[in-house]
């Protein structure tokens, strides 16, 4: 859990977005949708994560 709060902190720092730390958050929400712990949709033109806890 720690991984992914210190990304999401990572994020939100910098105006503008950090595009390495928005790859590797979407590393993580891959990992954890590959277990099926997930669902999340990442909006196209803005970094919007839409996460659903299954």
């Amino acid at each position: 859990m720690y991984r992914l709060t210190s990304l999401t902190s990572a994020l939100l720092e910098k105006k503008g977005g950090n595009r390495a730390a928005q790859k590797e958050l979407e590393t993580v929400l891959n990992e954890f949708q590959a277990a099926n712990k997930i669902f999340f949709i990442k909006e196209r033109k803005q970094s919007c994560y839409h996460v659903t806890v299954r």
